[in-house]
């Protein structure tokens, strides 16, 4: 019949970091992600530590199709032991179940 398109399965959204993601004394967290479709970030924690937060705390919390500057606002970090210049990873959960690790250096 014409015109009839065969069934295309929605294909996953994937999300990446590009460039260099930072970390501050003050919990801020900032980076760049690459998302190929609008997808919302619902946590962010950071990998071997109880520092976790939800999406009040994530800027923008939707991301859009292509690059998207992401700001996180942790607790303070002083009081955790937190290295300069050293490389952390942070946990992003996304709304489809999808995990995404993000590396920063904390500054």
């Amino acid at each position: 019949q014409p015109g009839y398109q065969p069934y295309q399965p929605p294909q996953p959204i994937i999300v990446y970091q590009t460039g260099n993601g930072q970390l501050t004394e003050d919990g801020k967290a900032v980076f760049s992600l690459y998302s190929t479709g609008q997808i919302q970030i619902m946590s962010a924690s950071i990998d071997n530590t109880t520092i976790a937060i939800g999406p009040d705390k994530i800027t923008p919390q939707t991301l859009s199709q292509g690059n998207n500057n992401v700001m996180v606002q942790f607790p303070p970090l002083a009081n955790f032991g937190f290295i300069k210049q050293k490389m952390y990873t942070i946990t992003l959960t996304l709304s489809n179940g999808q995990s995404v690790k993000v590396y920063v250096t904390y500054t």
